[in-house]
């Protein structure tokens, strides 16, 4: 006998185990006080919990006898336990069987699950305290959560990645781990629930601005992105403007935008693709293109005493729907310094 496993009482009476010595051997006179001691005494065990006690070298024979060695006054205390396993080698558990998984598609409220059961090792070997179950997947294999369950718990709900395989195992745990049982599950990928986030411009030139964005977090993708889709919704920034549409795709977190009009008004939304389609759009951002450069090449020309001619350049970038100009003018004379003309 290589092992002694000892549970103590849980029901106010487990200081009764407050010190004790285990024996073993041939002889079952007196209890079997006289036979060789597993290990060196003076054991004990808290209240509802359990503890193995070895014995080195192993002793043999078929008696085993737990003796309280607590003294209160002149008499020793009677023994008080609840449960003794005796072990002449560890074995460990058999691997839980039917294993099986539902996977639970998302809802408004939650990503993609998956429903992992058991049921009890054919071959217990001993009285199975918990459950462990182990698990990780393709995209971060080093990471492997962990999770411990009681004796009558067969199964577990876990959050998923969609787009990745688990890899699921559960073992029953006596005094050793027992034998490992696996499972692989394979989640689907899913449209994303939410849209990128934090859409944000920066220029250029008067024509061509960068638009960047926060991509969306793994948790809420439902599956791998494969790409983003920026829409521009061109609103009307003046009376003469048309509301128009526009989609431009990119396979990163920015897109630099060219040809676009100036004394313009976008409305810049994101959203983001798997492989099971499109997510929602994220909030929208606004970005307004720069104003006209100033005309150049300012000429007068045929003035004469009541009227002048003006000509000029227009602008080196304008709008494709064209300008219209504002000419301002102030007249004053020397001679009649209360003159002003103006308009």
């Amino acid at each position: 006998m290589t092992e002694v496993y000892v549970v103590n009482r849980a029901d106010g009476w487990g200081w009764r185990l407050g010190s004790f010595e285990i024996r073993v051997g041939s002889s079952s006179s007196d209890g079997g006080v006289t036979n060789p001691m597993c290990g060196a005494g003076g054991y004990s065990v808290a209240d509802g919990q359990g503890a193995s006690f070895f014995c080195r070298p192993s002793l043999y024979r078929r008696y085993v006898t737990i003796r309280n060695t607590l003294v209160t006054g002149q008499q020793n205390v009677a023994i008080a336990l609840c449960e003794v396993e005796v072990y002449s080698v560890r074995r460990a558990a058999g691997a839980p069987t039917a294993l099986s998984h539902t996977v639970i598609a998302p809802s408004e409220s939650r990503g993609p699950r998956v429903n992992f059961t058991w049921s009890r090792p054919h071959q217990e070997n001993g009285i199975i305290r918990n459950y462990s179950l182990f698990y990780s997947h393709t995209e971060d294999q080093e990471s492997v959560h962990a999770q411990t369950f009681g004796p009558n718990t067969f199964s577990y709900t876990v959050d998923v990645l969609g787009g990745e395989t688990y890899q699921f195992y559960v073992r029953a745990v006596t005094i050793n781990p027992g034998t490992n049982a696996s499972l692989a599950v394979a989640i689907p990928e899913y449209a994303p629930s939410v849209g990128p986030d934090n859409a944000v411009s920066s220029k250029v030139n008067e024509t061509t601005y960068t638009i960047s964005w926060a991509p969306v977090p793994r948790e809420k993708s439902y599956g791998k992105v494969i790409l983003y889709e920026v829409n521009m919704r061109m609103g009307p920034r003046s009376r003469r403007s048309i509301t128009s549409d526009r989609g431009v795709n990119s396979t990163d977190t920015y897109l630099v935008l060219y040809r676009l009009e100036i004394c313009a008004r976008y409305d810049i939304s994101v959203r983001a693709y798997t492989k099971a389609g499109p997510g929602p759009y994220g909030q929208r951002s606004i970005l307004e293109t720069s104003k006209p450069c100033s005309p150049w090449g300012l000429t007068a020309t045929n003035f004469d005493r009541t009227q002048v001619t003006l000509k000029w350049k227009e602008p080196l970038v304008t709008s494709r729907e064209g300008l219209k100009y504002t000419v301002k003018y102030l007249g004053k004379k020397d001679y009649n310094k209360t003159f002003v003309s103006s308009g």
